[in-house]
């Protein structure tokens, strides 16, 4: 928190300082997501792998040829189910525990304060 301060100049502070948190904060959320794709990624790789899929080292060759999301759509809509189902069993049953312990560790590297100290 910001040293205290009369009138304007306390409001100044402490905005000040909320904004410098909020700019952490922006930091903490990306890095997260970031780790949540990779950690799905993951997950969906690693079943695929453990099936035998042999197109799977495909996607690593640097000559794969990586389509826009708009070019993918009917193949979007046949993966719906097997989406569904690796979000219900993966992510509700582990995926929101990893995600939390990766997010309060990076909640720690980077110093934010919670209400309850650092998590």
């Amino acid at each position: 928190m910001p040293e205290p301060a009369e009138g304007h100049e306390g409001a100044s502070r402490l905005l000040g300082w909320l904004v410098n948190k909020f700019e952490g904060l922006r930091e903490i959320m990306d890095v997260a997501s970031d780790n949540a794709a990779a950690l799905a990624c993951e997950v969906g790789f690693t079943h695929l792998e453990r099936e035998g899929c042999a197109e799977l080292q495909k996607l690593a060759l640097r000559d794969f040829n990586n389509l826009p999301y708009g070019e993918l759509n009917e193949d979007v809509a046949k993966v719906q189910v097997v989406k569904a189902a690796i979000f219900q069993r993966f992510w509700l049953d582990s995926g929101k525990d990893a995600m939390r312990a990766l997010g309060a560790a990076q909640i720690e590297a980077v110093g934010v304060p919670t209400p309850g100290g650092y998590c």
